[in-house]
């Protein structure tokens, strides 16, 4: 009745030979990711990345001798985000979980409002919460995997989370005030829910089809996120929080060594998602004067042919655009190092004829692949519109739940 969705891991292929011995797997796991987060070089005969680097000497020679004053917590606050806590068990290196946190006496938070505001005066984060418990997850439901067909999940220090989640409104009020975060972007906002956005992007497409108005959409899946650094002393705070983070792979009994993570924002942290946006604030404005829907890292571009007697020209404006839009895409990804997964950025055509149309829509010289029906924010979207197959799948999984349900009412035991 119960299973795992995915294949316990407890076999490794390296390419060359299959590993089956916990500490071997986690050795190859170790060389793997910590190859992942090794640093990268400037290439400093690129006139974009020249600039970078100088405003970033310049901006971290200034840093010392900045002392402008960060709003200090209180009991209020972290008892706030205490109870929003999720009573979880499982816990990073010191072994503290939610569930235990969730259960402190007053007092303790008394005390912890004392070392946060200490630190926020400081601009300064502990090193010690700057430790990452890496597990990992089997992405296959069958075969021998590879290591990059595992899920690395990331596990902090719960202390380090309540204190990342006071960060976290001082640097998203400063975002939203500044109007960094852009009207597309639904995504880990106060009131902007994922169902908003869907919503938005039905009713586009709907009013298209409505007047025989195709519409091409297309799917931005990104690989890996990277940091930017900005502002005084809320930056002071930032730049601590992320140098010098840290890592070590667990498998089992088995614990790797220690390594450095040199790119790449903190997983499981409630301020990786805040910054990842607002690093990536101005990506709407290289899609020109189509439509943009965000959620997080999640990019869709829908394109809308003008109006004409005949399908044909409709189609031709969609492959024009979507080329130059895809080209744009793919520059800013180079400009700014966010690698685009070109094998999951798909094209997806939404019309209302009978026949199905084929379209030729390239990415730096390469034909994207156009698909039928794709998976974008939990929903899946066919080119008719047609919400069958969402609905099926939510009654499977409704029915799934109630077999269990049955089941155990049934007086069943494991």
């Amino acid at each position: 009745m119960y299973k795992h969705k995915s294949l316990l891991l407890s076999k490794l292929d390296t390419g060359k030979t299959v590993l089956t011995k916990e500490n071997e797997i986690n050795d190859e796991r170790y060389r793997y990711y910590s190859e992942q987060f090794q640093a990268q070089d400037a290439d400093m005969s690129d006139p974009h990345e020249n600039q970078i680097e100088t405003e970033y000497l310049k901006l971290m020679n200034k840093l010392p001798i900045l002392n402008e004053k960060i709003e200090k917590t209180n009991f209020t606050e972290i008892k706030k985000h205490i109870l929003k806590l999720e009573p979880k068990q499982s816990s990073g290196f010191d072994a503290v979980s939610n569930f235990i946190i969730k259960r402190i006496p007053p007092g303790y938070i008394g005390y912890l409002v004392n070392y946060f505001n200490t630190w926020l005066t400081e601009h300064r984060y502990p090193d010690m919460w700057k430790l990452a418990k890496v597990v990992t997850l089997n992405k296959l439901k069958a075969g021998i995997l590879h290591c990059d067909q595992t899920r690395p999940i990331s596990l902090l220090a719960t202390h380090s989370k309540l204190f990342e989640k006071n960060m976290l409104e001082r640097l998203r009020y400063w975002a939203e005030t500044n109007r960094l975060v852009p009207a597309e972007q639904s995504g880990f906002r106060p009131r902007c829910l994922l169902q908003t956005r869907v919503l938005s992007i039905y009713q586009e497409v709907k009013n298209n089809m409505t007047v025989n108005i195709p519409t091409l959409a297309i799917c931005v899946d990104y690989e890996k996120a990277y940091n930017r650094v900005w502002h005084k002393g809320l930056l002071k705070l930032i730049i601590s929080w992320l140098n010098d983070r840290r890592v070590y792979v667990i498998f089992g009994e088995n614990k790797s060594k220690i390594f450095y993570t040199h790119i790449g924002l903190p997983q499981g942290s409630s301020l990786s998602l805040c910054l990842f946006i607002v690093y990536h604030s101005n990506l709407v404005t290289c899609l020109s004067a189509f439509s943009s829907h965000i959620f997080t890292d999640d990019l869709n571009v829908l394109i809308s042919s003008p109006i004409c007697r005949g399908f044909k020209p409709m189609i031709k404006f969609l492959e024009e655009g979507g080329t130059k839009i895809c080209n744009k895409i793919a520059y800013y990804s180079k400009k700014w190092k966010q690698p685009v997964n070109f094998s999951k950025t798909v094209v997806h055509v939404f019309h209302s004829q009978v026949q199905n149309r084929v379209v030729d829509i390239y990415m730096e010289g390469k034909k994207r692949e156009v698909v039928k029906e794709c998976k974008y924010l939990g929903f899946t979207w066919t080119n008719k519109m047609s919400l069958k197959p969402t609905i099926d799948k939510t009654l499977e999984n409704m029915q799934r739940t109630f077999s269990k349900l049955r089941w155990m009412k049934g007086g069943k035991t494991l």
